[in-house]
């Protein structure tokens, strides 16, 4: 998935805040087939098994790049990572080499490497990642067939990665093949995810009204296929949703969130990941709508749950603890948004020591002491503000958020520096 979620800043009586960003998009991945297609694109029948689903065959489980994948796919599932890693690079390797039985390792590269692939992507490696994809790809195509579902699985992920590295054009190209090859195959499901994924790129390149369509046709798609509460049409609502909210139409795009919010929540818990992500989307677009009210309702209600699921000193948590207090402060109830900014400001001192969100939470708490007190009670979150910013190097601060807090921060100080008094104009003689 998309998952990863950005941030914004919102503006409010001077207070840059760093909020959960609404514009974000889902994204999932379609299981990966493990029977060979059948009609006109079917791969040449196979004399045994080497797929996912084949773990259990112990005929199958003698050859030895299998069984290693096989242990990764258990240990993945048992929550062991790291070990599942070793097992999968064990069998990519054992298969590379392979020599008596070529087409049983190629068939266990076309899976193996699709999930070493996404490994990759994930450590943010672009260039190991580019290279497994298009590895899956060649392995899926010279075992099942060009034409496969496999192969068309495949290109799914290479494009998705092109997706989420903003190639978009590559990645459209790719895309559009994959709902050829799926509707071929008659793979109604990854015809559903390639048209989301096709639709948020036609929305990334401003074309609102073709991505929407799109979009809507992925979720009908997936109704059909998977029914109406399942949780990867949530995937598509949360696209759809931040198209909306990008152009400004937040009462719109909210209802997409919270279609996605329930499905979520339904389907994976109200504490899950995914579902947090999109209802503090929903929440921040309250937030920068002046909705108030529905955003402070929805941050009370989520800080357990983010608690929950990340732990109280998580950035994640943080964040939402700061646009809680942002809803305070755009209402004029200062006291309650200082609580909540010190509180912020208590757990980045240790968390992000002496960076851009450390520097703001300072900032933020010494605006609200001085409005509920004055800038002398203010002086030692002021002094903490400016101590921070000072600490940023030259080439930090030609990153525009951090030119920006060094601004503010110089910006209040002015606002607290003491005025002198006028001189007294001497007399003439």
């Amino acid at each position: 998935m998309t998952t990863s979620a950005s941030r914004t800043a919102i503006s409010l009586l001077l207070l840059p805040l760093i909020a959960v960003c609404t514009l974000l998009s889902g994204c999932a991945s379609p299981p990966v087939a493990t029977r060979p297609a059948t009609g006109a694109a079917a791969a040449t029948p196979r004399a045994a098994c080497y797929t996912p689903d084949c773990c259990d065959n112990e005929v199958a489980l003698q050859f030895e790049p299998h069984r290693l994948n096989c242990r990764a796919i258990s240990l993945t599932a048992e929550g062991k990572s790291a070990e599942s890693f070793v097992a999968l690079q064990s069998a990519i390797a054992k298969a590379r080499v392979e020599t008596a039985n070529t087409e049983a390792a190629t068939e266990v590269l076309c899976f193996a490497l699709n999930d070493a692939a996404h490994r990759a992507d994930a450590r943010d490696e672009d260039g190991e990642s580019r290279a497994l994809f298009d590895g899956n790809l060649a392995a899926c195509r010279a075992r099942f067939g060009d034409a496969s579902v496999q192969a068309a699985q495949a290109l799914y992920g290479g494009a998705s990665q092109h997706l989420r590295r903003d190639r978009l054009d590559v990645a459209q190209a790719q895309v559009e093949q994959v709902i050829a090859m799926s509707r071929a195959n008659g793979n109604r499901g990854l015809e559903s995810f390639a048209t989301d994924a096709l639709g948020r790129i036609r929305d990334m390149k401003g074309d609102r009204v073709e991505g929407r369509r799109l979009l809507r046709q992925a979720i009908e798609i997936k109704t059909a296929v998977f029914g109406e509460r399942n949780r990867e049409i949530a995937v598509s609502c949360t696209n759809l949703g931040a198209s909306y909210i990008e152009t400004g139409e937040g009462a719109t795009g909210r209802e997409w969130y919270r279609r996605a919010v329930s499905l979520y929540s339904e389907a994976l818990g109200e504490a899950h990941d995914r579902t947090l992500h999109v209802a503090s989307a929903l929440a921040a677009s309250h937030l920068a709508d002046n909705e108030f009210t529905q955003a402070e309702r929805l941050y009370e209600s989520m800080y357990p749950k983010f608690v929950q699921t990340y732990g109280g000193t998580d950035e994640r948590t943080v964040a939402i603890i700061n646009d809680w207090g942002a809803t305070f402060a755009r209402q004029n109830r200062y006291a309650e948004a200082l609580v909540k900014f010190e509180q912020s400001l208590g757990i980045r001192r240790g968390t992000v020591p002496n960076s851009l969100r450390h520097g703001y939470s300072a900032l933020n708490a010494a605006k609200m002491k001085k409005v509920t007190s004055n800038c002398t009670a203010a002086l030692a979150l002021r002094t903490e503000a400016k101590r921070v910013a000072a600490s940023m190097t030259p080439e930090q601060r030609r990153n525009p958020e951090i030119a920006e807090l060094v601004a503010d921060v110089a910006s209040f100080e002015a606002e607290c520096a003491p005025t002198r008094p006028a001189a007294t104009p001497r007399k003439k003689r």
